[in-house]
C-alpha cells in the first residue's frame, strides 16, 4: 500500500524557471528528508495494528553503502550527463501527485521505482498513460526533475510528477 506521509505547497515569488526549479528540488528533497526522518507517532498516517516508532535512515533506504544523498546542481548544466542519468535503468524515483503529495510504499519506505520497474510494470505504466493522456508513457518520464545522486553508487534520483487526480493502485 501506499501512503501519503508528508505534504508541502511551495509557491514561487517570481516567474524565473532556473530558480524554481532549484526552489522545487530543494522543498522536494527537504520534504522527503523531513519525511524520512519524522515520528510515525502522528495518527492520521497510523494504521490501529502500528505502534509509534522513531524513524531511522536504515527503515527507508537499504544500507549496504554509504547513505548520503548529494544534490549534484553542478551537473544539472551537463547535457551528457544528464542523458546518461535519464536512461539508466537504476536510476530511482520519488513520486509526486499534485503540488504537495510524496507517495510511500508503506509507512517508513519511500516508494522509488527505478527507470527498469517504470519500463516494465504494468501497472506503473498504466497510471503513467493515464497521466499523460495518451499510450505514450515516455511524456511523464520525458518531464521528470533530477534531485542529485544517492549513495556511493551515485544512483540518480528524480521526481516524477503526477497530477493530483492520479488514482494510484494501492497494490503497485
Amino acid at each position: 500500500d501506499i501512503e501519503i506521509l508528508a505534504q508541502k505547497v511551495v509557491y514561487s515569488s517570481h516567474g524565473d524557471r532556473e530558480l524554481d526549479v532549484r526552489l522545487y528540488a530543494d522543498a522536494a528533497a527537504e520534504l522527503c528528508l523531513e519525511a524520512m526522518m519524522m515520528s510515525v507517532a502522528d495518527p492520521s498516517v497510523m494504521s490501529e495494528a502500528q505502534t509509534p516508532k522513531s524513524v531511522s535512515v536504515s527503515d527507508i533506504v537499504e544500507t549496504t553503502e554509504d547513505v548520503i544523498f548529494d544534490r549534484s546542481s553542478h551537473l544539472r548544466s551537463d547535457a551528457s550527463v544528464m542523458k546518461d542519468y535519464y536512461q539508466r535503468k537504476d536510476a530511482q524515483h520519488v513520486i509526486i501527485r499534485g503540488t504537495d503529495e510524496v507517495l510511500f510504499a508503506s509507512s517508513t519506505k519511500l516508494a522509488l521505482p527505478t527507470l527498469q520497474s517504470l519500463q516494465e510494470d504494468a501497472a506503473l505504466i498504466a497510471l503513467m498513460q493515464q497521466t499523460a493522456g495518451t499510450n505514450n508513457s515516455d511524456e511523464v518520464l520525458e518531464k521528470r526533475t533530477f534531485l542529485g545522486r544517492l549513495g556511493t553508487s551515485q544512483t540518480p534520483v528524480f521526481a516524477l510528477f503526477l497530477p493530483e487526480n492520479a488514482a494510484i493502485d494501492s497494490s503497485s
